[in-house]
């Protein structure tokens, strides 16, 4: 579970130190016009791997899940931990 929130939070706070790195070093227009770049290159290929990614998982569920062993039920919190949804 912590590592669900670190994966998400520290590209959020090493972007910002970034994006105010830039600010530091840079006038505002040139920085904005550097991220501006940045989202442009970066943001497509990300968003069109990001869904072939989907599509594949998807289409390979099943086998995916049998190699890890795994369940294909959804497991609610409060069913399994009684004491969970309580706190």
């Amino acid at each position: 579970m912590i590592g669900k929130y670190v994966g998400l939070l520290l590209p959020i706070f090493f972007g910002f130190y970034g994006i105010f790195s830039l600010f530091d070093q840079y006038d505002r227009l040139p920085a904005a016009l550097y991220i501006a770049q940045m989202v442009i290159v970066l943001y497509p290929p990300f968003v069109v791997f990001s869904v072939l990614h989907n599509r594949y998982l998807k289409s390979r569920e099943d086998k995916l899940l049998e190699r890890l062993k795994a369940a294909q039920d959804v497991i609610l919190a409060d069913r399994a931990f009684p004491a969970v949804s309580k706190i």
